[in-house]
């Protein structure tokens, strides 16, 4: 009970210092985002955008409060059965699961160089470099 009551002032203090979650893309991506294309995108259920380009999702590493989240407001799910979800996808040969970048700032420079990528970071760290499509 104590762990969970730790875990989830983590958590309040995150969403109250304002570390809300910015769904980003390269700003010459001009794709249709929704709450529930964007989830789709990120569990590899959507493979193009609508504009007809392959979709490349990234995400940061899943050790992270702000990963879970994001799983949390995205998925409704936690990071630990996200990457069931994935395992199970890869092993059947049925998807492979995003790329995963070590911090903010890798996200920030793979989407900002890659037209066909989309992904998440702090929406605090977002630079002109990229695009908000979306925010949790």
């Amino acid at each position: 009970m104590k762990k969970i009551f730790i875990a989830l002032i983590v958590f309040m203090s995150c969403v109250s210092h304002g570390e809300e979650i910015a769904i980003i893309v390269h700003p010459n991506n001009n794709s249709e985002f929704t709450p529930d294309n964007i989830t789709k995108m990120f569990l590899g259920r959507e493979k193009s955008f609508s504009n007809g380009e392959k979709i490349v999702p990234v995400t940061l590493d899943s050790s992270s409060e702000l990963t879970s989240h994001f799983a949390k407001e995205v998925f409704d799910r936690s990071p630990k059965q996200l990457k069931a979800y994935w395992s199970k996808l890869t092993f059947t040969g049925k998807g492979k699961a995003p790329k995963k970048l070590d911090n903010s700032e890798e996200v920030l420079a793979l989407i900002s160089s890659d037209q066909n990528a989309i992904g998440w970071v702090e929406k605090s760290k977002v630079s002109d470099k990229v695009k908000v499509v979306n925010s949790y």
